[in-house]
């Protein structure tokens, strides 16, 4: 059990045309990772990137982890 907030950036999903998939996971695999972690996880689709969200839309990257951070209460050490 993770109990600390926590994001799940899943990339689109894409196939072969032999049928091999060309991402880390399918939406159904994402989705399952996400119930495993617990309610403190957030699923976030990104629909228009392939595997390399960081690099290929590091904007749309940048702005859910910022987005996620401005959520969470900080507690200082």
């Amino acid at each position: 059990n993770i109990n600390v907030p926590c994001v799940y950036l899943h990339a689109k999903e894409k196939i072969s045309e032999n049928g091999v998939y060309l991402c880390a996971t399918t939406r159904e695999q994402a989705e399952r990772a996400v119930r495993y972690i617990g309610d403190q996880c957030t699923l976030v689709e990104m629909n228009t990137s392939d595997h390399t969200i960081h690099s290929v839309h590091s904007d749309v990257y940048v702005d859910t982890v910022n987005k996620f951070l401005d959520n969470q209460e900080i507690n200082e050490c």
